[in-house]
């Protein structure tokens, strides 16, 4: 089975006192979190990185308390996504990912899934390109 996410652009701008996007997200991810999954595709703008300044959305080094609780909740989600059930994860970069992209470039071992531009997968002897 092939689960594909896409669009759910969290990121600074979320950082709310409740976090809407963050809790439906991890409560989806808790419905996907099954052995039933061959590849779970993550396909593009999962975080949002389209402004330089939202790279802070992983910064540990803000001052901002309404910052700092976000980037929890969205070191929350990274853990989650990487203790998925699913044999592989995979990030496909949308346009608000160049960061992501870039990062992993650098780093790819310190990332639990692939960060590609695209991505061909078979399933039940169907293909499909992201």
């Amino acid at each position: 089975m092939i689960i594909a996410v896409s669009d759910v652009h969290l990121g600074w701008k979320d950082n709310t006192e409740n976090f809407t996007k963050q809790e439906e997200f991890s409560k989806f991810l808790d419905c996907c979190d099954t052995d039933k999954i061959d590849h779970f595709v993550l396909l593009g703008d999962i975080f949002d990185f389209w402004a330089r300044s939202n790279s802070k959305i992983f910064s540990t080094d803000s001052k901002d308390e309404k910052i700092k609780k976000t980037v929890e909740k969205n070191k929350e989600i990274f853990l989650k996504l990487h203790s998925l059930g699913a044999k592989k994860t995979h990030y496909v970069i949308g346009n608000h990912d160049f960061l992501i992209y870039n990062l992993h470039k650098r780093n790819p071992e310190s990332y639990p899934f692939s960060v590609t531009k695209k991505l061909r997968l078979s399933d039940g002897g169907k293909d499909f390109f992201f």
